[in-house]
């Protein structure tokens, strides 16, 4: 982060959901670290699991259904409850095993390494789809992890879900644009709208 900071980045982004809540963080803790983190370098400086909470407050929902896509159960449980701490009812969540795209944990983390932990257009869309139709009556459909990469495709998945995606990598982007006092592409999605 100093690096970036002597770099003369004005915004640094951290990936990575989990960073927000592996040593048991609340999304209080993590926001005062990372207030701590931007005094010090000088640069605002942002983690991913905290920009999911605060652009799914942007958006203005409460009950989600979250498609924990490729994570190990221990993650998943740590980001329902960062999540659940922040506030949200979490109607429903499950991975892609859960929801039977890959047979067992073994086949989908060997799947993971193999492509360097980016999931195919299909798995995305697949799995964000199928955590809408566990849970039709939840505000938005969250997805966690930064290998499901939904930049390109966030406006085409909320049509078919009819509610907003509320996914990490687009969190990022839009805290980042944000801040930045920047516009994204028109088209991105309902969280970019908030803008």
């Amino acid at each position: 982060v100093n690096c970036l900071a002597e770099a003369r980045c004005q915004v640094i982004g951290q990936t990575c959901v989990n960073w927000a809540h592996c040593t048991g963080t609340t999304p209080d803790d993590i926001r005062r670290i990372c207030a701590q983190i931007s005094d010090k370098c000088g640069a605002k400086y942002l983690m991913m699991g905290l920009c999911l909470v605060d652009a799914l407050l942007a958006v203005g929902v409460k009950r989600i259904s979250v498609s924990n896509g490729y994570y190990q159960d221990v993650w998943a449980d740590g980001i329902n409850r960062f999540l659940s701490q922040a506030g949200f009812e979490i109607v429903w969540s499950g991975t892609m095993v859960d929801q039977g795209l890959y047979d067992s944990d073994e086949e989908m983390h060997r799947i993971a390494e193999e492509n360097d932990w980016v999931f195919s257009s299909h798995d995305v869309v697949q799995s964000i789809y199928q955590a809408h139709v566990a849970a039709p009556n939840a505000d938005a459909v969250v997805q966690t992890g930064f290998g499901f990469r939904t930049r390109t495709r966030t406006s085409t998945i909320e049509a078919l879900i009819g509610k907003p995606l509320i996914t990490s990598d687009m969190s990022l982007y839009w805290a980042m644009l944000k801040e930045m006092k920047l516009t994204p592409v028109p088209g991105s999605g309902e969280l970019m709208d908030t803008l």
